[in-house]
């Protein structure tokens, strides 16, 4: 785990070295249609890995279309949407199986984090964490906590 905090420290410190910045996770088309809050897992979903689950999480928030407006806010600015994953990338944590998402701002030279997510190795279902509380929420609490926050 130590070795993939110092790839991602060095990762993200790369840019302001005159490297260019961290692309963002694969792109997943959107219309930015209202759809459901929180999108139901396919009832053989099976997380398995954590480009995975850094998709299925941007699938996920760029269906809220205040998230999809957001994001065309930040390219419009020449910035983009980051997704990755936090901690050991190998295995999804021994116990409860699931990857830690950071979501965030990409900008030329830093990231900014907007969200945290959770996502369940196993059923796909998606939990989000408070950043100044640091409590999980329902992926369906924070559509709500954004509809307000953007």
């Amino acid at each position: 785990m130590r070795a993939t905090l110092l790839a991602l420290a060095v990762a993200l410190a790369l840019p302001a070295c005159g490297s260019s910045s961290p692309q963002p996770a694969a792109e997943v088309a959107t219309s930015g249609a209202a759809v459901d809050p929180a999108p139901a897992p396919d009832a053989g979903l099976r997380v398995k890995t954590a480009d995975e689950a850094v998709s299925h999480v941007l699938s996920a928030i760029r269906a809220v279309p205040e998230v999809h407006a957001f994001e065309k806010r930040l390219e419009a600015d020449g910035n983009s949407l980051v997704a990755m994953v936090e901690g050991d990338v190998d295995t999804p944590t021994a116990g409860a199986p699931s990857y830690d998402i950071y979501v965030g701002e990409n900008h030329p030279d830093h990231t900014v984090r907007l969200w945290s997510f959770h996502v369940d190795a196993k059923t796909g279902d998606i939990t989000g964490t408070d950043p100044a509380t640091l409590e999980d929420y329902t992926f369906a609490e924070w559509r709500e906590h954004v509809k307000t926050g953007l």
